[in-house]
């Protein structure tokens, strides 16, 4: 008899007893299995909830900063283009203004030395009358200077206009009206 009997000396009711037994604690441990993972997914579900609770709250604060930084920049940004709204403005307006500073010292430096200017009028936007004296071998400057204004060899000058010449004692007096270009 080498080999192990299987010899139940219990009656058949006590079988079923300790059959009863082993299925109830099987079933108790498959029931503690699936609670346990049940608490566990219970617990695993609420972690997440949590955890994007908090990352939304986080992105809200972030999107309500955002939200209040644009809403302060939009009254910058609506000054700045204000601003260069006017800024185009005054340039338009500059462009389109005459220089008058530039005008008259162009007009003043256009005769030589020897010609003395004893009248300087503004006619109109760009036109002048020019009222001057000088010497006999001045005056013929005077002349070129007028021959080529109204050949269009001096581009600062649309035109000059003698509209007198006297002469008094070698001291010759002229009056002429001068456009600018």
């Amino acid at each position: 008899m080498s080999g192990k009997m299987d010899l139940s000396l219990l009656p058949s009711q006590a079988k079923f007893q300790v059959d009863k037994l082993k299925w109830v604690k099987r079933n108790r441990l498959i029931i503690g299995v699936i609670c346990g993972l049940w608490v566990t997914g219970l617990v695993v579900v609420i972690l997440l909830n949590l955890v994007s609770r908090w990352q939304f709250d986080q992105a809200d604060k972030k999107l309500t900063a955002a939200t209040k930084d644009l809403t302060g920049m939009a009254g910058g940004v609506v000054n700045s283009q204000r601003l260069k709204y006017n800024a185009k403005l005054v340039g338009a307006v500059l462009d389109r203004r005459y220089e008058y500073g530039k005008a008259f010292k162009t007009v003043t430096t256009m005769f030589p030395d020897g010609v003395v200017l004893d009248k300087f009028d503004l006619k109109g936007v760009g036109a002048f009358s020019v009222d001057g004296r000088a010497i006999e071998e001045n005056i013929s400057k005077v002349e070129k200077i007028m021959a080529d204004i109204n050949q269009g060899s001096d581009q600062r000058f649309s035109n000059m206009t003698l509209e007198s010449l006297s002469e008094k004692e070698d001291i010759w007096s002229f009056s002429a009206e001068v456009k600018l270009k």
